[in-house]
């Protein structure tokens, strides 16, 4: 998704013009931002106490592109269904 990709990007550009400590930091976080991104939302429904903030439409779109663990849990607390997520070449198709 877009937010994930500029997310993931500000993570890794900072680490590449950090100081070493700091880098490692950074790139860690560019690597594991849609576990972060996963429990800020988590968080948030939490501290929010509403009802989940992730449709199933957005829910999808996240699992389709990003393979998020959060949105696998709303989907599965939306629908019996099991979405099916085919790879076709570089691209996934549904």
């Amino acid at each position: 998704s877009y937010y994930v990709d500029i997310g993931r990007s500000a993570y890794h550009s900072v680490a590449d013009v950090s100081h070493k400590a700091m880098a490692v930091m950074f790139a860690h976080l560019s690597e594991k931002f849609i576990v972060l991104m996963d429990t800020l939302q988590a968080m948030r429904v939490i501290h929010d106490e509403q009802r989940e903030m992730l449709d199933p439409l957005s829910a999808f779109d996240l699992l389709h592109n990003c393979r998020s663990a959060r949105a696998a849990t709303v989907l599965s607390q939306t629908t019996t269904a099991t979405p099916v997520l085919v790879s076709v070449g570089n691209k996934r198709h549904h």
